[in-house]
């Protein structure tokens, strides 16, 4: 009797989703291994001479940007001023207030370190965008946007305590956008000139919206301040009223009022002509305004 062989099991087709998608996905893994380790190793293979020229075009930018020192965030960045008191000669240190601090306007703020590659690459972009501001607000635009750079390289190889423990740098370059004193938020795009550049005007312009409202708020509250007081003042005995007190109070309460509205102008003004003149002397001495480990965020 002649026994009929067992049928082979057909084994089961691989879907879309097994090997093919699988070696797919390993290829384009190891492709992206492969694109990191150039880019990491290009500056271990940069020659004597290249590294030398990366570093005087390095060298030559910075003379030329704005350095911020840390005794000087405060004053240019965050806008506080401290008032001249006794204080200041006896080394007592005097808090900021409301009534110290000024519009300091939109800061992008490199953090960068001299020993630092990517540093040195960002350099003579970040100029760029500085020339670029410059001429934009000799043309009356961007005329509160500023650029600047802080220092946060040691001798070793290390970061500062300063851009660690004040501003939380753990790599440079690391690029942090503030306004009127405030961090807003970090700059992640590319590093080269055009998306600086296109952030750079994509933030002045929410800021100046913001003023905006902010002015325009601040003008209905004085116009309502105003109205209130010229309604607390009126005579509700008319024109005609014979009663002294009334007429006496009506004129206090508008002299009042206008005494008010100058002190508030006066006020205004004074903060004009101040940002003004300090504009003025930043222009006036040329301001504009990847990483690296202990290492940020920019590539290469």
């Amino acid at each position: 009797m002649a026994v009929s062989p067992t049928p082979r099991r057909k084994l089961a087709s691989r879907g879309p989703d097994s090997w093919t998608f699988h070696n797919l996905h390993m290829t384009l893994l190891a492709l992206c291994l492969l694109v990191c380790l150039i880019t990491r190793g290009a500056e271990a293979k940069m020659t004597p001479a290249q590294r030398k020229a990366l570093m005087d075009a390095a060298t030559a930018a910075n003379k030329q940007l704005l350095e911020i020192k840390p005794d000087q965030f405060d004053m240019l960045v965050r806008g506080t001023t401290t008032p001249t008191t006794a204080a200041q000669t006896t080394g007592e240190v005097v808090p900021a207030t409301a009534a110290s601090r000024h519009p300091s306007g939109l800061w992008f703020v490199s953090f960068g370190a001299s020993w630092c590659p990517y540093t040195m690459r960002l350099a003579p972009k970040w100029l760029e965008v500085q020339n670029k501001l410059l001429a934009s607000q000799r043309q009356g635009k961007l005329t509160n946007a500023h650029l600047g750079r802080i220092e946060c390289g040691l001798p070793n190889h290390g970061i500062s305590d300063y851009c660690e423990r004040q501003h939380h740098i753990q790599g440079v370059p690391t690029i942090l956008i503030f306004q009127d004193g405030q961090l807003l938020e970090e700059y992640l795009d590319g590093d080269d000139v055009a998306p600086i550049w296109s952030r750079l005007n994509r933030a002045y312009e929410n800021y100046t919206a913001l003023h905006g409202q902010r002015l325009a708020a601040a003008s209905m509250a004085i116009a309502a301040d105003t109205a209130a007081h010229a309604d607390a003042g009126a005579d509700p005995m008319g024109p005609n009223s014979d009663t002294p007190s009334l007429a006496s109070a009506t004129a206090a309460a508008a002299s009042s009022s206008a005494s008010r509205s100058g002190a508030l102008l006066l006020l205004v003004s004074g903060l004009v002509l101040a940002y003004g003149y300090r504009r003025h002397q930043r222009q006036r001495d040329g301001y504009v305004s990847a990483p690296c480990a202990e290492t940020g965020a920019i590539a290469v």
